[in-house]
């Protein structure tokens, strides 16, 4: 019985291990690619990037209006970008830093959501074969 408990001591600390390790390696590249990915998306495709959290930051009974201002104050062709939620009555509210926000937040997720689906069936399987080794170890 004893034996059986160490067992699985030995097993839950391991796999406690490999749950930490994939979480803060999917966090790691997440932070580090949330940014990257997200903020050439909306220097690239501004509109349809922004489209996506839409929902988000608008209310239901508004839309999303991106546009971009042209202005020439220091470079000749430089643009202001605008995001802003347009009620059904004409009212507007600017958003973007709400959708900025949003965007990398949803960035995030879906990079740490693909990191964490990748290594984590990978470390399970290492720290299965780790298991095994630590308790053949300690056993004899």
């Amino acid at each position: 019985m004893g034996i059986m408990i160490k067992r699985r001591s030995i097993h839950l600390l391991v796999q406690l291990v490999v749950l930490f390790l994939a979480i803060t390696t999917a966090g790691s590249s997440a932070i580090l690619m949330a940014g990257a990915i997200g903020g050439v998306a909306m220097g690239v495709a501004p509109g349809p990037t922004f489209g996506l959290v839409a929902g988000v930051i608008c209310p239901q009974d508004a839309s999303l209006s991106y546009y971009e201002v042209e202005r020439s104050y220091h470079d000749p062709g430089e643009s202001e970008p605008h995001v802003e939620c347009v009620g059904q009555d004409g009212t507007e509210q600017d958003v973007l830093l709400k959708a900025i926000l949003s965007v990398l937040g949803l960035t995030f997720v879906g990079v740490f959501l693909a990191t964490f689906i990748l290594i984590y069936p990978l470390l399970v399987i290492a720290g299965v074969v780790l298991t095994r080794k630590v308790i053949a170890i300690r056993e004899g």
